[in-house]
């Protein structure tokens, strides 16, 4: 079987929330707890990791700085999107095999409990 690709959101998910773009972009970020091992962890069952975000599109080049500076690994990243909620639809197997999963968070909880 397939390993699934995450959606896994950025701000308040895998890094620390900092109430403003401003200060997330220009503060230094701070990892929560256990999400580097968590994504190497996902990362070397072979799951596709795709980054999401609100903040906006000319912003990638610090964002991916501090990703990268971090040691945070990524398959893509997802900007410019919605404050609102995430909906992902996908159709389900004929097997019977769902293919769209939400694993909604505390914000700052990390992601260091959640079971794929």
């Amino acid at each position: 079987m397939k390993k699934a690709t995450i959606f896994l959101d950025i701000d308040g998910t895998i890094l620390k929330h900092k109430d403003t773009l401003q200060n997330m972009l220009m503060s230094k970020p701070e990892l929560l707890d256990g999400t580097l091992d968590k994504l190497y962890d996902w990362h070397n069952q072979g799951y596709t990791i795709i980054l999401t975000t609100a903040r906006p599109e000319g912003s990638r080049y610090k964002t991916e700085k501090q990703l990268n500076k971090l040691g945070i690994v990524y398959s893509g990243l997802i900007m410019n999107l919605s404050s609102g909620p995430r909906i992902v639809i996908n159709d389900t197997k004929p097997d019977g095999t769902v293919t769209a999963i939400a694993k909604p968070l505390v914000r700052d909880a990390g992601i260091k409990d959640i079971e794929l």
